[in-house]
């Protein structure tokens, strides 16, 4: 028997991986350090293993780049080689974002982050799926089956806040996949969870994917000017925003479980949101709230050259 058969055998901690965890304040790390307090064996992956120092002895690190077919196919093998081919929970966290109208987008900018937030999740469920299988139906210790579970971080950006066009239709798209995936997946024993996400204190705002194209519409001169209105009034409700530890430690209570929720809410206004923003929308109420919190007032009418 092989060291490692025999370290899998030995090893009886449920296993979790989780993607996008570069970062050693952000969701990811959080969230990983949140499962081993639980008792969890936790794979975090980062494309620069070396931006995860802060978690090693903790969690076992490995080099993952979301968009690269080897590069899944070779974490799926790690992951499996050390486990013997089971894995209890995979949290789809890895994600971009960058502001930008809607018109000044670059086209090639757009399908590199649908890329990223879309169809990379679905690629690694692809890929990690026998594991997952294997692990929601295996009898535990007790006696009982307890499913696989996959969270897949959708936002309250579904919403639609002004300037984030891209993001917003990528988790849009994200949370429609990821309920239909729950449908489709239940009989295979595995719980896929949409985790709408409110405002957390991350680095997403600052570490800005690059959107905008270098030759813009030309309709929004002043974007930089209603940007930093934007940011700075994240600023001041910044005391009202969830921290990435709290946020980690009430996401790991709600999906740790048995049976956990299809869909659940965590992070400052998620759940307000998801009663409030439907009955706004209703009315014809939603516009108006965002054209207030986005400045639109500050866009500058078009100068129509009549002649």
């Amino acid at each position: 028997m092989s060291s490692t058969t025999l370290e899998t055998k030995l090893d009886n901690r449920r296993t979790a991986l989780i993607t996008g965890c570069s970062s050693p304040t952000g969701i990811g790390a959080q969230t990983a350090l949140a499962l081993v307090e639980r008792g969890y064996r936790v794979f975090v992956t980062a494309r620069k293993v070396e931006t995860m120092s802060q978690l090693e002895g903790r969690c076992e690190l490995l080099r993952l780049d979301v968009n690269d077919e080897k590069s899944r196919v070779e974490v799926v093998r790690q992951v499996s080689e050390r486990t013997g081919g089971k894995l209890d929970l995979l949290i789809n966290n890895a994600a971009v974002n960058g502001p930008s109208p809607a018109l000044d987008m670059s086209i090639d900018r757009f399908r590199e982050l649908l890329e990223t937030n879309v169809v990379s999740p679905l690629a690694l469920i692809q890929a990690l799926a026998p594991l997952l299988i294997k692990s929601g139906n295996e009898t535990q210790s007790n006696g009982k089956i307890r499913k696989s579970v996959i969270v897949n971080m959708g936002s309250l950006v579904v919403w639609n806040p002004a300037w984030s066009s891209a993001y917003n239709a990528s988790k849009a798209a994200l949370e429609s996949l990821t309920d239909t995936m729950r449908i489709e997946m239940e009989n295979l024993n595995i719980k896929v969870v949409n985790c709408e996400t409110g405002i957390v204190a991350t680095e997403i705002i600052s570490h800005v994917f690059p959107i905008r194209s270098s030759t813009p519409s030309g309709y929004y001169d002043n974007f930089d000017l209603i940007q930093s209105k934007v940011l700075d009034q994240v600023k001041i409700g910044a005391k009202y925003i969830t921290t990435p530890k709290d946020f980690a430690s009430s996401l790991v209570s709600k999906i740790d479980k048995f049976e956990p929720r299809g869909k659940i809410w965590v992070g400052s206004f998620s759940n307000l949101f998801s009663w409030i923003m439907p009955l706004l929308d209703k009315f014809g109420l939603k516009d108006k709230l965002w054209k207030s919190q986005n400045f639109i007032s500050l866009v500058e009418k078009p100068k129509i050259n009549k002649d």
